[in-house]
């Protein structure tokens, strides 16, 4: 909105402005900037409303935030106008005064009430009732002020348990917006898990359980809700969320409270966020955040369970250790002292006890305020190495017992690897939490395996789970797989090297520890290899199973992959990640099978390829036949007996090309494509163009000859959000579009989806690299790009432009990163020399600089 420049007010709002701005721009306090924001607004807004002369009737009060003098650039004006009684006249006095503070650019949201209807909608409504707490008065009588704060003490007004209930309903709702988690991509500062609003229930609470209007950090300390530790933590966090807010609100010249992918790194500058060694400003920056967000979080949580503690009967479990209700806690307020190894015990026995859903909020906190009884040095303590190895290895409720040992800081204290994981993010759209957070998702994702609770999950991935042997062992990976990120260096083997050290500290027997070792060495193995190599290819197999060495450590590194896949962003586990996964295990666990010294014989493999097929096709056909033999031997082992089938009834069911046949795939891994077409269309950048059209996503492709002029080109496609499509009148369109696409004549089409945001923030270099597969007659073309709609396309017009024809495709996207490979040859199937590769590379780059 434009703000009136005519006002006489105007040079003073500007004046106010630009000191804010000077004054972030500089870094200077949050305290003294929002305050002296303040101030200035009170003297204009005072001004205003002399000159509006509204009666003695009335009086003006400051509300929320700006009532707590806290104003940020792009805060609302939050204002109550309170009447003694209702005056005829007060509403058409009062609406030109809210309309010129409008007029001058200020966001105003006003309410006018008698004290009679105030008091009956702060009754209404608890968040009517919390903002007048707030109430600050600018102008008017201080009877009014006086008569307001009577109301609002009234016992009857919100008593403390109704208040609380309904803050905690409150807190409830705004966290579902936000999934519950503080370690959002991009979080709100404001309204997320952990932000400003759940800092300032902590003070409504404690001003409610004081019986008074506002509390301080002090105040609240004083009555016993908070402890000195957990003052200084608030108190850390609030000056983390008034500077990010700030800065915020500064460079998005709005109200923006959102933590945005493109405001990040621009945040981190202005805020003097100094880079390290592997570690970018802006993921400094937001480590602070999320750490400041979680202690908030965890310190609101402890606050509502201490204020509602739950309750029950009280048994001994052992000695230091009792239930209370449906939690458990120390005997006393000295246990640990005598006690220290119950620091870790307490945890262990929380496993064992099923009923018991918390620890105590008086539990958490004596761990938290006895950090120094956990003994980080790995060669003292022994009972602490048991302890800590059995909770491990427990039958069930690991990932929850690790969960609370991270919140009460046992976890980061004991292994203080985690605690340089914790809040760590990575400034990309593939993992969306932060690496501690990502850490525990993937350890909660193996026990929902090992119980069966993962959903979807294989038949084969369910039995690989159930057949290991040691559960300890895929949890000592699982929490070691990512701890040495942000290091700098392949965080895969710094990592294999502590968890070895660790595993050996914690008596594992030595193949166990070097099979943790070996793990988080090899954890991103299985899935770049499902993802970027042909599985068809029998040598893929053969070295991925000399790699793995015995079925043993398949069935751990299998579950520990889709364990890990799932938590690092859950969209990525779909059907066709499944699949992928799926058939790399079975095609190496038979090649383990058969032993190393016997590799895959692909001729074999053909046979039984053709065998099931022609039994699915109903026993023998001469035309089946002469068709078979015009596609080669490698169509046979690339495809299985049900593809077979399928693609046979298809050609010998057209009279020629083109013709395009689509059909989900069996196991629900996205939707099969086969285009029949001429060789001379170059279909595979037709079709790519007009898949782009439609929106769909390629993740697989292969091109197979078919006598001299014709090609079968089959593709693997996806919804843009990775889901399967399920809409029937989008798979016909697609079928209509994709054949005239094939049309002699028909011109090329361009897809017109645009970039996603967040992905356009990321300026990720093109890279293409082309080699030479001598053994398997093609070359092999690999493109590591910024994904973006019509990136395929792109690479199939530079194919059809220098005559390349394509033999398979894998597409891999890495978040907001595409990690493609094909492997292609000339018109006569041969790889290409030297010469033509770089003018093909070249072609690549153009293309897809043009797409941009």
């Amino acid at each position: 909105m434009k703000a009136s420049t005519t006002d006489p007010l105007a040079p003073a709002l500007a004046q106010a402005r630009a000191e804010l701005a000077a004054g972030i721009a500089a870094s200077e306090a949050p305290r003294r900037l929002l305050r002296g924001h303040a101030r200035a607004l009170d003297a204009i807004i005072r001004r205003a409303w002399r000159d509006a002369a509204p009666g003695s009737n009335a009086a003006l009060f400051a509300t929320g935030g700006y009532g707590r003098r806290e104003l940020y650039p792009g805060s609302d004006i939050d204002l109550a106008i309170v009447l003694a009684h209702p005056v005829t006249d007060t509403h058409t006095r009062l609406e030109p005064f809210i309309q010129r503070l409008w007029d001058l650019g200020l966001k105003t949201g006003a309410s006018v009430r008698t004290l009679e209807e105030t008091r009956t909608a702060a009754a209404a409504d608890v968040a009517t009732f919390t903002a007048l707490t707030e109430a600050r008065l600018l102008a008017g009588t201080r009877t009014l002020d006086r008569e307001l704060t009577g109301l609002l003490a009234s016992p009857s007004l919100w008593p403390e348990p109704a208040y609380r209930e309904a803050k905690r309903a409150e807190r409830a709702a705004r966290h579902a917006r936000y999934d519950d988690s503080t370690q959002r991509l991009e979080p709100s500062i404001k309204e997320g898990p952990g932000g400003l609003r759940d800092w300032m229930t902590l003070a409504w609470l404690g001003a409610r359980h004081l019986g008074q209007r506002q509390a301080t950090l002090g105040d609240i300390e004083k009555a016993g809700l908070i402890t000195p530790r957990e003052r200084r933590q608030l108190g850390r966090a609030w000056r983390i969320f008034s500077r990010l807010r700030l800065g915020l609100h500064y460079l998005s010249e709005r109200g923006e409270d959102r933590l945005l992918f493109d405001l990040q790194p621009r945040l981190a500058d202005l805020l003097n966020y100094p880079a390290r060694p592997g570690v970018l400003a802006v993921e400094r920056m937001m480590q602070d955040y999320y750490r400041a967000a979680t202690a908030v979080a965890r310190i609101n949580a402890l606050v509502f369970q201490s204020l509602a503690p739950a309750g029950g009967p009280r048994r001994e479990l052992e000695p230091g250790l009792v239930a209370e209700g449906s939690v458990i806690d120390f005997d006393g307020p000295d246990t640990l002292d005598h006690s220290p190894e119950l620091a870790l015990g307490i945890f262990r026995r929380w496993q064992d006890e099923p009923a018991l859903s918390d620890l105590a909020a008086g539990a958490r906190r004596r761990l938290a305020s006895s950090l120094k009884l956990v003994d980080s040095r790995l060669h003292a303590r022994p009972e602490q190495r048991t302890l800590f190895a059995s909770i491990l290895s427990a039958p069930s409720r690991v990932a929850p017992a690790l969960r609370i040992m991270h919140e009460t800081g046992v976890l980061d204290r004991y292994l203080p690897a985690f605690a340089r994981i914790t809040g760590r993010m990575q400034y990309d759209l593939f993992h969306i939490f932060t690496v501690d957070e990502h850490v525990l998702h993937v350890v909660a994702n193996v026990e929902a395996l090992r119980e069966g609770r993962f959903a979807p999950a294989r038949p084969d991935l369910k039995t690989a789970a159930v057949c290991l042997d040691q559960p300890g062992v895929i949890y000592f990976a699982a929490l070691f797989h990512d701890i040495a990120k942000g290091r700098g260096g392949d965080h895969s083997q710094l990592g294999a090297r502590e968890a070895r050290r660790f595993a050996r500290a914690h008596d594992l027997p030595p193949a166990d520890a070097e099979l943790v070792a070996w793990l988080v060495r090899h954890h991103l193995s299985l899935s770049v290899t499902a993802q970027k190599s042909d599985l068809s290819d029998p040598r893929v197999i053969t070295d991925f199973a000399r790699l793995v060495g015995d079925q043993r450590r398949l069935d751990y590194l299998y579950v520990l992959t889709a364990a890990d896949v799932q938590a690092t962003n859950p969209a990525l586990w779909n059907a066709w990640r499944g699949t992928l996964f799926g058939e790399l295990y079975q095609a190496t666990s038979r090649a383990l099978w058969r032993g190393l010294e016997h590799p895959l014989d692909a001729a074999v493999e053909i046979a039984t390829h053709k065998r099931a097929a022609r039994m699915l096709l109903g026993g023998g056909n001469p035309r089946v036949t002469r068709l078979w033999n015009t596609l080669g031997d490698d169509y046979f082992l690339q495809y299985s007996a049900d593809q077979i089938a399928w693609h046979t009834r298809l050609l010998l069911g057209v009279s020629g090309p083109p013709a395009v046949f689509l059909r989900p795939n069996p196991d629900g891994a996205g939707t099969a494509i086969a285009a029949y077409a001429s060789r001379r269309t170059f279909a595979f950048a037709r079709i790519t163009a007009g898949l782009a059209q439609l929106g769909l996503t390629i993740v697989a492709a292969r091109c197979v000859p078919v006598g001299r002029d014709e090609t079968l080109d089959t593709y693997v496609v996806l919804e843009a959000d990775g889901t399967p499509i399920e809409d029937t009148h989008h798979l016909q369109r697609a079928q209509d579009l994709l054949v005239r696409a094939l049309g002699e004549s028909a011109g090329e089409r361009r897809g017109v989806r645009p970039t996603p945001r967040q992905v356009r923030l990321f300026a990720t270099p093109t890279r293409v690299e082309c080699s030479t597969d001598i053994e398997a007659q093609h070359t092999v073309l690999e493109l590591y790009a910024g994904d973006r709609p019509g990136l395929l396309a792109a690479v199939a017009r530079a194919f059809r432009r220098r005559e390349v024809y394509l033999r398979t495709a894998r597409i891999m996207t890495v978040g907001e990163r595409a990690e493609d490979v094909f492997h292609i040859t000339d018109a006569e199937g041969r790889p290409l020399d030297s010469a033509r590769r770089e003018t093909l590379i070249a072609a690549v780059e153009e293309e897809i600089a043009a797409e941009v």
